[in-house]
């Protein structure tokens, strides 16, 4: 009974604005580990998962911790700036895209034909 009365309070049941308590609530994250990367209201009171929904949509995880998010996004940036880092830009030549076609593939084509 007591569980009922604390929900109607949590929903805004009798209140003007249904929903008030919830619409109150700001996340503060500490080291992320109990809060939801898409669904909670950590980054500006606002959950990601409202304001990138197409983005949602796409995610495998649904579920994912902030924490873990944050360890995945670390990996991937270590690994994107090391590719990065790896090409050098060469002033003196312009873009271009150049068609290569390797050896081993056309001699194994060969053979099988």
């Amino acid at each position: 009974m007591w569980w009922q009365t604390i929900k109607n309070v949590r929903d805004g049941v009798g209140r003007i604005n249904d929903g008030w308590m919830l619409d109150n609530i700001i996340c503060e994250v500490g080291d992320g580990a109990s809060s939801l990367f898409w669904v909670d209201l950590w980054l500006e009171g606002k959950s990601l998962n409202k304001v990138y929904a197409r983005l949602y949509e796409l995610v495998g995880n649904k579920l994912v911790m902030l924490a873990q998010m944050f360890a995945l996004d670390e990996e991937l940036l270590g690994e994107c700036l090391e590719q990065l880092t790896s090409d050098v830009l060469q002033v003196d030549r312009v873009d271009r895209c150049v068609w290569t076609i390797h050896i081993v593939t056309l001699s194994v084509l060969l053979i099988l034909t």
